[in-house]
């Protein structure tokens, strides 16, 4: 992970500790970046956490445009963060055996595409992790494409399961080429009801044995 954001920084030369919107190279004044970065630093709101990023569209387009230093262009900020990829994350877990999980995963885009900024495909790169994030129990590169645009990507994993059981798992996902771009989404176990680890054996019925030729 470390290494994907230190190369995604170096391709799209700026920091993550940045503000994303600087990624629109020439849409926005510069004065716009330093502002959100200098609120960042007053308030010590982590301007680099994907959420804290996109609340930004929570706040009314006059009030943003004050915020930034840039009064006309809070409808401009927005517009912009809403091509900055967003995903919706809904996951369904079900045992398999006491040792083997199924997610179902659900990838839905809620962002705007543009072709200057996108392109024909958007790539992520999908982990599923312990609760130390210390393990990655699955990887997996998912694709999406101009032409099947808002069109949700299901995904069925087989998730190795330990005991004892962690409280939760964590499904994240990360862009390929955007700065900043990270969901983090975590999956609880604490409902979850796992079959026996030993499946009970059938008694052995005292039955005298047939000959062979009882088989015509």
């Amino acid at each position: 992970l470390k290494l994907i954001r230190i190369a995604k920084s170096v391709d799209k030369r700026i920091w993550f500790f940045q503000t994303p919107l600087r990624q629109f190279e020439g849409e926005i004044p510069s004065n716009v970046y330093r502002a959100l970065e200098h609120l960042q630093e007053n308030s010590q709101m982590n301007y680099d956490a994907y959420d804290s990023f996109l609340y930004l569209l929570d706040m009314q387009p006059g009030e943003l445009g004050q915020l930034c230093k840039w009064k006309k262009g809070g409808q401009k900020v927005q517009k912009l963060i809403r091509y900055f990829p967003n995903l919706e994350i809904d996951v369904n877990v079900q045992p398999l055996s006491s040792s083997i999980l199924r997610f179902n995963v659900s990838l839905s885009p809620i962002f705007n595409w543009s072709s200057r900024w996108h392109g024909g495909t958007e790539g992520f790169w999908l982990w599923v992790e312990d609760s130390d994030n210390m393990r990655i129990y699955h990887k997996e590169y998912v694709l999406f494409q101009k032409r099947t645009f808002p069109d949700a990507i299901n995904l069925e994993l087989t998730i190795p399961a330990f005991s004892p059981m962690p409280s939760q798992y964590f499904i994240r996902v990360v862009s390929d080429s955007w700065v900043g771009c990270e969901m983090l989404q975590p999956v609880s176990f604490k409902h979850l009801l796992l079959p026996e680890q030993h499946t009970p054996h059938t008694d052995l019925m005292d039955l005298t044995p047939l000959p062979t030729s009882a088989l015509n």
